[in-house]
């Protein structure tokens, strides 16, 4: 055999050795909280300046470290002793729905990443989440407490790997729209601010092209020396932390510095019209506003609008675009403008009505939407707007920075209405103002292709955006409690974010952004799904393995039972009580299809609640063999409708001819669904009609895990199901 064969004959069985060493090596819980360095910083009592470990039976280790948001830990650090490739898990503790976790970092990694449970709604609990995949050899720990939430430490586990997975090539970009507020309010560390740095380092770890870094929107959250910097408030005293690192440090100067450091992109952004004034003891509202009341938005009936500004004023234009300049100054190589928080952008102002009355001689109030002028009013008033963007770009240009790159966000909706609420989307891409626009937060299928054809030729990027901190939980709100509770959402849908974006990927999106990743970042599940987003063969294949997950838990959860309709139904749905919205999404049906979606996802059954209506409406005869409720978790409780209305045009069971009824469920006054037939006849799920587990939230019963019916059939020409 010739050498050269021979050589390269050796390696490959060395490597191979080598990889099936990696492969042989077991998975290792490290669970001696004895090792932790120093031991001086561990107490098995309460402390104000140390964690305190905790005898726990249900943990996975026997004990937890805890460190109160009054304590004041120091560092402690971990020796992994092993040697080779591991994923890294850190075991975290979740008493309840509010935040809680540890910040944690490699020994030789400069930043940190705050690991915490996955916010499902059952508590207490114990979860094991991913930090990163490194090698551990010679390694150790470090965890550091948050400065204002609950820490909690229960074990490491470590599970070999034979190599350091690569990221998919990015082919389109992902952009993480951080909310700097809640970076530093929830996750904020209190030994040194570092704070920025670990905002780069949660983005990096979650596979995203590029932070955008919240610079504020009435008040500044970086260091500035020209508007308000963010000022802390008297009842929710965690907003210090923010206000005094933008006044002694360098928030977005680090951010900058790190997100250079890690090769991640990073656009500075600004929201354009959003002031919060009369609310949070204005400390969100900069003093600009708060000294010029004269220059506040006015509704068309002539009231004022006090959480935004009119851009007929040259002192309300010049005041945005010194910020936007003062953040290139900073080191901001992009510019993100974000009109979506809040449009309109141009109203009623007095300068906007009595320029268009000087020009056309007509006052605008008096115009209907048929009226030709009405046209002119958006585009004039709009153009005010135009201003801002135009005097940026000749200020960019004055400063040798025409490198910069302006990305806009502004509502999914139409272009004709996003004239209507004062931005000129066309003459933007015109005049070359801007270099990405972004499509809402939510999902922008309906209107995508309207944007894609008009930046067709231009250079112009289209990117959709989808909000990834789940939906708002009731209870007490955080500006009127005193001291914010915590996590404040629930689960994100991420199948439905997976499904909407490989549709806007086919359409031909440059990208995605995900909003209020602060949140979304820290959410251990949406992690392989920011990483699969990057392109999209990935995001394909992520989504054939959410379906396959998706049908073993139908099959672990039924068994053998399987459920068909025959017809996709018509959903419709009425307004609930948290968000106002007219239309809801809806869960996925039982029925093996993960696709299909039958059961309301809003919290409109919550206890006091009004509730919503959900309508399945079947086209053509339809034999329904079963039907089965799931529950929805809400702080910890599973609710289920408090009333379920089956109705069939026949009006009767066409095997029995008996009549059918209604099956309805009260919150407080019944444990099981009533239904006309014999409850202690055979079941088709096992046995007697299971009886339903009651749980209770506030003094109230709130429901069931979920309640299944007995099977019904029926050939009538609609079938209707609502749930209430």
């Amino acid at each position: 055999m010739p050498r050269t064969a021979s050589f390269f004959l050796i390696v490959s069985t060395l490597l191979a050795s080598l990889a099936n060493l990696a492969a042989a090596r077991d998975t290792v819980v490290l669970n001696d909280a004895a090792v932790f360095f120093p031991q001086t910083a561990l107490s098995v009592q309460p402390s104000q300046t140390a964690w305190r470990k905790v005898d726990d039976p249900k943990s996975p280790s026997g004990w937890r470290l805890e460190a109160d948001h009054s304590v004041v830990a120091p560092d402690i650090e971990f020796p992994l002793n092993v040697e080779g490739i591991y994923d890294v898990y850190v075991g975290v503790y979740m008493p309840n729905s509010l935040t809680s976790g540890v910040h944690v970092r490699a020994d030789n990694e400069p930043y940190f990443h705050f690991v915490k449970g996955w916010c499902d709604g059952k508590y207490p609990a114990y979860h094991e989440t991913l930090y990163q995949t490194m090698d551990c050899t010679g390694r150790k720990l470090v965890f550091r407490q948050a400065n204002a939430v609950c820490a909690y430490i229960t074990h490491v586990k470590l599970v070999p790997r034979k190599s350091i997975p690569e990221l998919p090539p990015a082919t389109k970009e992902t952009l993480g729209l951080s909310c700097t507020f809640h970076d530093y309010y929830f996750y904020g560390q209190r030994q040194g601010d570092v704070t920025s740095e670990a905002i780069v380092k949660s983005h990096e770890l979650y596979g995203l092209t590029e932070l955008v870094f919240c610079c504020g929107r009435s008040v500044l959250t970086y260091e500035t020396k020209i508007g308000t910097p963010h000022k802390p408030e008297t009842k929710r005293p965690r907003t210090g932390l923010l206000a005094k690192c933008g006044r002694e440090q360098r928030p977005l100067g680090k951010a900058i510095a790190a997100a250079k450091a890690r090769g991640i992109k990073l656009s500075g952004r600004l929201s354009m019209n959003c002031h919060y004034h009369g609310s949070y003891e204005n400390a969100l509202t900069s003093r600009f506003v708060l000294d010029n009341p004269h220059m506040h938005a006015k509704r068309k009936n002539g009231s004022v609008d006090n959480h935004r500004m009119c851009y007929g004023y040259p002192e309300v234009r010049a005041e945005r675009v010194a910020i936007l300049r003062e953040m290139v100054e900073l080191g901001c190589d992009h510019l993100f403008l974000d009109c979506r928080r809040y449009m309109p952008m141009t109203q009623w102002g007095d300068p906007l009505v009595e320029s268009f009355q000087k020009k056309y001689g007509v006052d605008p109030k008096t115009l209907e939407e048929d009226n030709e002028l009405w046209q002119n009013w958006l585009r004039h008033r709009a153009g005010f707007f135009t201003t801002v963007l135009r005097d940026l770009k000749k200020t960019l240009k004055d400063m040798g920075r025409e490198d910069v790159t302006v990305t806009i966000r502004v509502y999914a909706v139409p272009i004709a209405k996003t004239l209507e609420q004062g931005a000129e989307i066309d003459v933007f891409i015109k005049e070359a103002l801007i270099d990405r626009i972004v499509l809402g937060e939510k999902d922008s299928r309906d209107v995508a292709e309207e944007y894609l054809d008009l930046v067709q030729g231009t250079g112009v990027k289209v990117l959709g955006c989808m909000n990834v901190h789940g939906a708002a939980m009731a209870g007490p709100e955080h500006h009127t409690s005193g001291v914010w509770p915590g996590a404040m959402y629930h689960t994100p849908d991420i199948a439905k974010i997976a499904e909407a974006t490989d549709a806007l990927y086919e359409m031909g999106v440059d990208g995605m952004a995900f909003y209020e990743t602060d949140e979304g970042c820290r959410y251990p599940r949406l992690r392989e799904l920011f990483i699969a987003c990057r392109n999209p063969q990935a995001l394909k294949e992520y989504r054939r393995k959410l379906d396959r997950e998706a049908a073993e838990r139908l099959a672990a959860e039924f068994g053998n039972v399987t459920f068909r309709h025959a017809v996709t139904p018509e959903i419709t749905a009425s307004v609930g009580p948290i968000d106002a919205k007219p239309q809801y999404a809806v869960e996925k049906a039982i029925d093996g299809d993960p696709n299909t979606h039958y059961i309301s996802a809003r919290g409109c059954c919550r206890p006091g609640g009004p509730g919503c209506t959900v309508t399945l409406a079947f086209d053509e005869p339809t034999t329904i063999d079963r039907l089965a409720i799931l529950s929805r978790d809400y702080h910890g409780s599973h609710l289920a409708p408090r009333k379920l209305v089956v109705k069939y045009d026949s009006r009767r069971d066409v095997e029995t001819g008996r009549r059918l009824t209604v099956f309805k469920r009260r919150l407080s006054d019944q444990a099981n669904v009533s239904a006309s037939r014999d409850q202690t006849a055979a079941n088709p799920y096992g046995g007697r009609a299971r009886r339903v587990e009651k749980r209770r939230y506030r003094g109230v019963d709130v429901g069931m895990t979920y309640s299944r019916f007995p099977p019904t059939k029926t050939t009538s020409d609609t079938s209707i199901v609502h749930f209430e």
